[in-house]
C-alpha cells in the first residue's frame, strides 16, 4: 500500500507509543482516543465501518496450526488480529510467529463484512457452532 495525500491513517497501539508516533514524524496534533471510542464514533454508519470481534479457534479452520502471518486472516480476510487470548492470558500485538491453536480467542479488527466471513469459518450455519450444529440428514 503507498500513501497518498489526503489518506486517513488511523495507527492502533498503546498511548505512549502512539504518542512516540506522532513526535518520531512530527505529526503534529492528533486525536487519540480508545479503541472503544473509535469504533463507535470513528465512521458512522457508513458501510467500511471498522468492527472488532472475539472468535473462538473450534480447531477446523484452515489457519490452524499456523503462524499468524501465515493465517490469511490479514492478506485474504482483510483483517487485523490484534489480541490473542490462550489458556487465561491474553497477548496484546502477538508477534506475527505466533501459532494459532484450538481453544485461542482472537481479537480481530476489520470490516463488519470481513469479520462475519472469518467468523464463518467457525461456525455452523446460520451462526450455530460447528460442535453445536444439527447432524446431516441423510
Amino acid at each position: 500500500t503507498v500513501l497518498q495525500v489526503n489518506d486517513k491513517l488511523h495507527v492502533i497501539g498503546r498511548r505512549q507509543h502512539l504518542e512516540a508516533f506522532q513526535k518520531l514524524l512530527n505529526i503534529g496534533e492528533v486525536n487519540i482516543r480508545t479503541l472503544k471510542d473509535f469504533l463507535v464514533d470513528g465512521y458512522g454508519t457508513n458501510e467500511h465501518a471498522l468492527a472488532c470481534a472475539a472468535i473462538k479457534v473450534r480447531g477446523t479452520e484452515a489457519y490452524v496450526g499456523k503462524p499468524i502471518r501465515k493465517s490469511g486472516i490479514n492478506a485474504r480476510g482483510h483483517c487485523m488480529i490484534l489480541g490473542l487470548e490462550r489458556d487465561g492470558y491474553a497477548t496484546n500485538m502477538p508477534d506475527a510467529n505466533m501459532l494459532i491453536e484450538q481453544g485461542d480467542i482472537l481479537w480481530i479488527i476489520g470490516t463488519e463484512r470481513d469479520l462475519k466471513r472469518i467468523a464463518s469459518h467457525s461456525m455452523g450455519e446460520e451462526g450455530i457452532h460447528a460442535e453445536e450444529a444439527p447432524a446431516a440428514e441423510a
